[in-house]
């Protein structure tokens, strides 16, 4: 009767262990493409505490999967915070770019997620690199994500007169664009160029020239110190 009782424990034993295998790689399987077959992939998204183990195990924290994908960019992609900072703390590097060289940090900048910016900042993401041809910058002025704008000035190596790659505007032109008067107070101040020409030859002062707000032209009129 024991040994019954011991082989009984032995056989839930291993079935609960191949249950919980399968669980992890059920989420792997997923239709989620930038998990599919890839286990640092599922842990980075759906079980960041597994990721130290695998990494230990010898799978580089910048694998890639069949979509071109890290473990870092999957994470980022799905907002998942404990993930991506698991990962940036094994070496993850921050500034692969996807399949179309697009950025993290410029993709979590459009996306408003202030936690995943300074995260990626703290790790040595590129500040001016691009998401869908506009950098960080670029996208925290457009989506009027006031914070990150804050912090991205804050930052030593940032281009205040990087022009996007379609359409050559600076950040100084999007804030005129959108209407952002504080923002572009404080590029002034920062010595951004005003004088610069997007790839329709259209200065910032060009752009407020057709704005209903008069005091757009006003602020790119004023001598800056």
């Amino acid at each position: 009767m024991k040994r019954r009782i011991i082989a009984a424990l032995a056989i839930l034993v291993v079935v609960s262990g191949l249950a919980l295998r399968g669980a992890f790689y059920a989420h792997s399987m997923s239709s989620d493409a930038t998990v599919q077959l890839y286990p640092l992939h599922a842990a980075a998204v759906h079980f960041p505490d597994r990721i130290d183990a695998l990494v230990a195990g010898g799978v580089s924290p910048d694998v890639l999967n069949d979509a071109g994908l890290t473990p870092l960019q999957t994470a980022v992609a799905h907002r998942k915070q404990l993930g991506a900072a698991t990962l940036l703390a094994l070496g993850a590097d921050p500034n692969i770019g996807n399949a179309a060289g697009n950025s993290m940090l410029a993709q979590a900048a459009m996306w408003g997620d202030l936690h995943t910016v300074r995260l990626l900042l703290n790790f040595g993401a590129d500040v001016n690199a691009e998401y869908q041809t506009r950098a960080a910058l670029h996208h925290a002025i457009v989506h009027d994500h006031g914070e990150i704008v804050d912090l991205l000035l804050e930052q030593p190596g940032i281009n205040l007169d990087l022009q996007s790659t379609a359409t050559g505007y600076t950040p100084l032109h999007l804030a005129v664009q959108h209407e952002r008067n504080e923002i572009i107070e404080r590029l002034l101040a920062m010595h951004a160029d005003p004088g610069i020409r997007d790839h329709v030859g259209n200065t910032p002062q060009d752009l407020a020239k057709h704005k209903s707000d008069t005091s757009l032209a006003t602020l790119l009129d004023t001598p800056q110190e």
